[in-house]
């Protein structure tokens, strides 16, 4: 095994220069002597397919992974993006008394300047967002924004 052949093949690249020719390996110099694994440790299954073979498998996993993890951040910083733009719409400071104010009277205010809209919007539930007319943009940016964020988050924890 193992510890006779260390023994008979000194492991000095010089003593390898001057082996006998019957201890040589198909008339060359021996290049080195490893302990082979232990059969229960090799995977039976993957000696069918050549170092070619499972090279290219390895690089299209690495791609794989390698693309779900940009595809992952891309889809991130594009929620960050998306959140900021929306943050940027509704930076409008409200009216001073504007939640004093009718509903009526609101909705006049809103239609003379529509970025405002989220002074009046934020006040509704999800439900009466969606029936206003002035509200369904604002909405519609929340919950773009929300799904985003929800996205990007099951990416990372997809990965």
């Amino acid at each position: 095994g193992f510890v006779k052949a260390v023994s008979t093949y000194q492991l000095s690249w010089v003593r390898s220069l001057f082996y006998p020719k019957r201890l040589r390996f198909k008339g060359k110099r021996l290049g080195r002597v490893y302990q082979s694994p232990e059969p229960s440790t090799i995977m039976w299954e993957n000696l069918e397919y050549s170092f070619k073979n499972r090279f290219l498998r390895k690089c299209a996993t690495t791609g794989v992974a390698t693309l779900a993890i940009l595809l992952s951040i891309t889809f991130t910083f594009l929620a960050r993006d998306f959140q900021q733009k929306a943050l940027e719409s509704m930076e409008s400071e409200c009216p001073g008394g504007f939640s004093n104010l009718a509903e009526a009277e609101q909705l006049s205010v809103i239609e003379y300047d529509i970025e405002l809209a989220h002074c009046y919007c934020s006040s509704l539930s999800r439900l009466e967002q969606s029936n206003e007319d002035v509200c369904r943009d604002y909405l519609t940016s929340k919950l773009k924004s929300a799904a985003m964020s929800y996205g990007a988050a099951a990416m990372v924890c997809a990965m």
